[in-house]
């Protein structure tokens, strides 16, 4: 019997493990140890005067401690076909910004092109 509550243990903190960032699919990367991903979002608009279709995301992402914390990003853009948008590479650099304790920021994010129907955000800590 105490083995067998052992396993539901384990088995209730993997999976609680994985639910703890519902966004991994779009969102990953150590950062997310430090801060919170609350919500993405994507959202198909037109921009500008010849009307061009373009995609935007928004990421809120929360520092949950006590300290400021330091994050960089990387953002990827992903076509119709699942590949990367800009021959494997990323289309913006690193970016940093810093966050206060407590903080709930906000990122929006510009598709380069029409081409682009997802996203990954990678985030790092930096020391």
């Amino acid at each position: 019997m105490k083995r067998l509550f052992q396993l539901a243990c384990a088995a209730g903190l993997l999976l609680a493990g994985c639910m703890s960032n519902p966004y991994a699919r779009q969102v990953s990367g150590p950062g997310c140890r430090v801060v919170d991903v609350h919500d993405v979002r994507i959202l198909q608009e037109v921009r500008g005067e010849d009307c061009a279709e373009g995609l935007s995301a928004q990421v809120t992402l929360c520092n949950p401690s006590t300290r400021p914390v330091r994050i960089r990003y990387r953002l990827t853009w992903i076509d119709v076909n699942g590949m990367e948008v800009g021959g494997g590479t990323p289309i913006s650099g690193w970016q940093n910004f810093s966050f206060a304790p407590q903080e709930t920021r906000r990122l929006r994010l510009d598709a380069p092109s029409a081409d682009c129907r997802d996203f990954h955000l990678y985030l790092q800590e930096i020391d």
